[in-house]
C-alpha cells in the first residue's frame, strides 16, 4: 500500500473522509481519483490540481506537489493511503472567482422563467457540441453511443444525453431507439402526473452509461434548482418533503413557497444502483455542495445571461454539462407549472 502526505499548501474539502485510504481507479490530465466505500457504497475522492475541478469531495494540491504524487503512483486498483497530516490541511481554496454554495448565488436579476426559454430556443434545433471535459465526478463520461438522438422536432444531439426533454418535440421522445430517453420521459411522465408534492426521481439514478449517468446528472441539476429556490429565494420546505402553505408567486416569477420539492432520502437510498462518479455527484447535490461548474449554471441563468449558460453547459463533460442544464431547466418549468395548475384549480 502507498502512503504518503499532503503539503501543508494543500486544501482539503469537508467531506472528504477523516481516513483517506482506498483504491486508485484513474489518473487523468488534471484529476486522480481513489474510490473509496462507507455504508451508503463506493464514491470517489479527487486529488486535483485546478480549481475549476473543485468540489468538497477534492484534495488540492499544488502544481508540482500534484505532479510528483501522480509520478509516483502505483498501477490502478492499488490500494493508497492519503492520511498524514491531513486535517490541518482541511479547508477551502480562495477564489472570489468560485462560489461555495447555492446560498452564495444572488437573487435572480428577472424572470428566471423567461430566460430558462432563451437558453432552450438556443439549444433547440442544433446539433450540440461536447467539450472535452474531465474524468472527475460530473465530468466526462466513457460511454458507447446511446442512440441515434433524432426523431420529430428533435435536434441532432451526438452521444445521446437527457437534453431533448426539455426541447420541442419532447413529446416524441417514446418513438426513438434509445431505451435511456425513453425510460426517463416516462419516469418524468408519473412525476408530472402524480398530485404528490414530494417528487420522486430516485429511478433515475444510474441511468444511462459512463462516469456519470445522465440520469445523475439530471438529478443533480434538479437538486440545485431546488435548494437554489429553498436557499435563495427562502422557499419553505419542511423535513418531511411537504411544501409549505403560503402562496407566493414571487411577482410573476418562479414559486417562492407553496411549490413541489424533490424526495431527498429516496435518491440517497439508491445510490448503490450507479457508478462511483455518479454516485459522488448525487452525495454532493444532496448535500447542497454542487461542482464549481454546476454553480456557473445555476449563476448565469440568475443572472440573465443565457448564453453564458449554454456555454457552461456544454463546455463541460461529453453530455454531463448538459445533462445537468437540463435538470435544471426541468425542475423551475415543473414547479412554475404545478404553481398555474394550483392557480387554475382556485379560478
Amino acid at each position: 500500500m502507498m502512503t504518503c502526505s499532503f503539503p501543508p499548501e494543500a486544501c482539503v474539502g469537508a467531506l472528504v473522509p477523516s481516513v483517506l485510504e482506498g483504491h486508485l481507479r484513474g489518473v487523468h490530465r488534471t484529476v486522480i481519483n481513489i474510490e473509496l466505500r462507507d455504508a451508503a457504497g463506493p464514491f470517489l475522492v479527487s486529488i486535483i490540481r485546478d480549481i475549476a475541478d473543485w468540489t468538497e469531495y477534492a484534495v488540492l494540491l499544488p502544481n508540482a506537489a500534484w505532479e510528483r504524487l501522480r509520478d509516483a503512483l502505483p498501477p490502478a486498483g492499488a490500494l493508497i493511503s492519503l492520511t498524514a497530516g491531513f486535517e490541518s490541511r482541511r479547508r477551502r481554496p480562495q477564489s472570489a472567482a468560485l462560489p461555495l454554495s447555492p446560498a452564495d448565488l444572488p437573487s435572480p436579476s428577472g424572470e428566471i422563467l423567461s430566460v430558462i426559454e432563451q437558453v432552450v430556443r438556443n439549444l433547440a434545433g442544433t446539433e450540440v457540441p461536447f467539450g472535452e471535459g474531465n474524468a472527475q465526478a460530473g465530468g466526462a463520461r466513457d460511454g458507447s453511443a446511446r442512440g441515434d438522438g433524432g426523431g420529430a422536432g428533435l435536434p441532432v444531439v451526438e452521444d445521446g444525453g437527457f437534453l431533448p426533454l426539455i426541447l420541442p418535440g419532447a413529446a416524441d421522445i417514446e418513438t426513438l431507439s434509445d431505451p435511456f430517453l425513453r425510460r426517463a420521459a416516462a419516469v418524468l411522465r408519473a412525476v408530472n402526473e402524480t398530485a404528490s408534492p414530494c417528487l420522486d426521481l430516485s429511478p433515475l439514478v444510474g441511468l444511462g452509461v459512463g462516469f456519470t449517468p445522465s440520469g445523475d446528472d439530471f438529478i443533480s441539476g434538479a437538486l440545485l434548482t431546488d435548494i437554489f429556490l429553498s436557499t435563495v429565494l427562502s422557499r419553505k420546505r419542511s423535513s418531511d418533503c411537504t411544501p409549505g402553505t403560503e402562496d407566493d408567486r414571487d411577482d410573476g416569477r418562479v414559486p417562492t413557497t407553496g411549490a413541489p420539492h424533490l424526495n431527498a432520502d429516496t435518491i440517497r437510498r439508491s445510490l448503490a444502483k450507479t457508478t462511483s462518479g455518479g454516485a459522488t455527484l448525487l452525495r454532493l447535490a444532496l448535500g447542497g455542495t454542487p461542482p464549481a461548474y454546476q454553480l456557473g449554471i445555476l449563476e448565469a441563468l440568475v443572472r440573465g445571461q443565457p448564453d453564458r449558460v449554454v456555454s457552461i453547459a456544454r463546455a463541460h463533460g461529453h453530455s454531463s454539462g448538459l445533462d445537468t442544464l437540463t435538470g435544471v431547466i426541468w425542475m423551475a418549468r415543473h414547479v412554475a407549472d404545478r404553481a398555474d395548475r394550483a392557480d387554475r384549480a382556485r379560478n
